[in-house]
């Protein structure tokens, strides 16, 4: 999945049951979760695509 297309997606799976900015909240578990190892940037994808860490 691109990055660009996760921040709506996500945005409609919590249907308005989020107060704040989506795509900063996005941004910061996407980080962390890369810290931690669990998912990766694709090499050399432009836009930047993100898989389970591994793939």
């Amino acid at each position: 999945m691109t990055f660009a297309d996760l921040i709506p997606a996500v945005d409609a799976a919590l249907a308005g049951d989020f107060d704040g900015s989506v795509g900063w909240h996005v941004t910061t578990v996407k980080l962390d979760l890369e810290a931690r190892g669990l998912i990766e940037r694709v090499p050399q994808s432009r836009p930047q695509r993100l898989r389970r860490a591994g793939g």
